[in-house]
């Protein structure tokens, strides 16, 4: 795996032009989610991201969806432009605030941290507040620093119990990030476990206009839903058709909804349930790009990298936790500045000629 993935990026870099979004060849379908299956059979476009196969689109949805939107889906002319990009993407995220739709999210990085220590550990490393009042349940944004105050990580942290925490990564640093957890506990000697669950978890996201209204079809007690009894960035188990899910109530896309999370052998019964009541599956391409950037969601990686700090991203919080946390003397120098030497902006591009 190794020699033949090593041999692919030695030719990408030393062989032009290699398209940006080139997928590898080799090594393909390391990880799959349970549903994968379904999503070959739906024709979807698939793009691997640290060994998870990702549907980017679906071939099916583009006598439905194309169709409907082809008056607002942008023609790509030129073939360097429309390589490894697939118009129904486009229609996908139309479509997802027009009713409901599903994404598999399943190369999510999860990590279960408990321990005397774990408390700590979590707010020594975070930026936010993620100890301390939070209540069980309560989901927190936030963002790891090296020394130097650049931003190394970008995630969620749920507390699940007095002692507890779920840290929620994207497929892409999950690695890295563990990692970098581990090597602190270790300087640290903290008395924590550390249980990965990334392989036994599935993930989908549910959003859109209709997602409540079509959760609450496969539950037997559908106010557990309702946004008085869930409110926005909490979690919480309950059933649905006779699955345990574990549910977070989050939205990186811009439309109401849920992160749903359930064993492996769970998934495929699910997405097929969900899939009768008419969600739309979605491909990933919608979430990663298209809907976080309109929603102007930063994504580690591309937009936060360890070169910059929370305040050229835009992310610097209002005020700044007494607990202390790695990095925050660079943090607290950075908040003093002027002026930054960079800012994170958007660009948007109203016509695309030649002068």
């Amino acid at each position: 795996i190794v020699e033949s993935r090593c041999a692919e990026i030695a030719q990408k870099v030393y062989t032009p032009a290699v398209h940006p979004r080139e997928p590898f060849a080799t090594s393909r379908e390391r990880f799959v989610s349970p549903f994968y299956e379904r999503e070959v059979a739906l024709g979807g476009y698939f793009m691997e991201i640290k060994g998870w196969e990702r549907a980017h689109g679906y071939r099916a949805n583009e006598a439905t969806l194309l169709a409907k939107y082809r008056d607002r889906v942008p023609a790509r002319e030129h073939e360097w432009d429309s390589r490894h990009f697939w118009e129904v993407s486009n229609a996908e995220h139309l479509e997802l605030s027009e009713s409901v739709g599903m994404i598999n999210l399943s190369h999510f990085a999860i990590y279960d941290i408990a321990g005397p220590d774990a408390e700590s550990l979590l707010e020594y490393l975070s930026v936010a507040r993620v100890g301390g009042p939070t209540p069980v349940g309560k989901g927190v944004y936030t963002h790891f620093l090296d020394e130097n105050g650049g931003i190394k990580a970008d995630l969620t942290i749920v507390r699940l119990d007095a002692t507890s925490f779920r840290v929620i990564c994207g497929g892409d640093t999950g690695h890295r990030d563990l990692v970098w957890i581990q090597r602190m506990a270790v300087a640290r000697g903290a008395d924590i476990t550390l249980l990965n669950q990334t392989h036994r978890l599935a993930t989908l996201g549910l959003w859109g206009p209709k997602a409540r209204e079509t959760l609450s079809k496969l539950m037997s007690s559908p106010d557990a839903i309702s946004p008085e009894n869930f409110p926005f960035a909490t979690a919480k188990a309950f059933e649905v058709a006779g699955i345990t899910v574990w549910a977070f109530r989050i939205s990186y896309v811009g439309e109401q909804g849920f992160e749903l999370y359930f064993d492996f052998d769970s998934g495929l019964d699910l997405w097929d349930q969900l899939f009768a009541l008419g969600v739309v599956p979605i491909g990933v391409e919608t979430y990663a790009n298209s809907r976080r950037l309109e929603k102007s969601l930063r994504l580690q990686n591309a937009d936060l990298e360890t070169d910059f700090n929370l305040y050229e991203a835009g992310l610097a919080r209002s005020v700044v936790k007494k607990a202390a946390f790695h990095g925050k003397s660079a943090y607290l120098a950075q908040r003093g500045l002027d002026q930054q030497t960079s800012y994170l902006c958007t660009l948007v591009m109203l016509a695309n000629e030649d002068a």
